[in-house]
This record gives structure tokens, C-alpha cells and sequence, in this order.
């Protein structure tokens, strides 16, 4: 298995107003490309490089991060944990 960990804990406040309560979005969940996110991309690309299994750690908004990953975790058959 070839792994990989992802940051996706802060809190966002220094990325206002792009992140944060103001939007709803947590700092690795902001769409950069149409809909998809910094951390989605960031797992797609991880894929295409033979990672197959992620660990995730999450704090801030941790649903909208799981949302997100567990639907690239569909697409690409990664395993991912948080």
C-alpha cells in the first residue's frame, strides 16, 4: 500500500473571506477548479502518482472535508481515513 497524509485541520481564519463561516467552506474544501476543491484535486493527484490509501486529519468543518474526499474515494477506489 502506498500512502499518503493529508492536513485538512485549520481553522481557516487567515483565508477569510474565501474560507471559513463566512462561506462555509473549510481552507483545504475551497472549489479552485469550477466545483472541486484544493483537497479533492490534491487526492486526484496523489492517485495518478500510485498512491492508493490517504489518512486525513480534519478539525474544522471535518464533514465538508469528508464529503468531498469520500466522493474522489468513490471515483478513484482510493481508501480513505480520518
Amino acid at each position: 500500500t502506498r500512502q499518503a497524509m493529508i492536513l485538512g485541520a485549520g481553522l481557516a481564519t487567515r483565508f477569510e473571506p474565501i474560507s471559513g463561516d463566512a462561506t462555509g467552506f473549510p481552507k483545504p474544501g475551497v472549489p479552485i477548479a469550477g466545483d472541486v476543491s484544493v483537497i479533492a484535486l490534491l487526492a486526484r493527484h496523489l492517485k495518478q502518482q500510485g498512491i492508493d490509501s490517504l489518512i486525513v486529519n480534519t478539525f474544522y468543518m471535518p464533514e465538508r472535508v469528508k464529503e468531498q474526499l469520500d466522493a474522489v474515494a468513490r471515483e478513484t477506489g482510493m481508501r480513505v481515513r480520518y
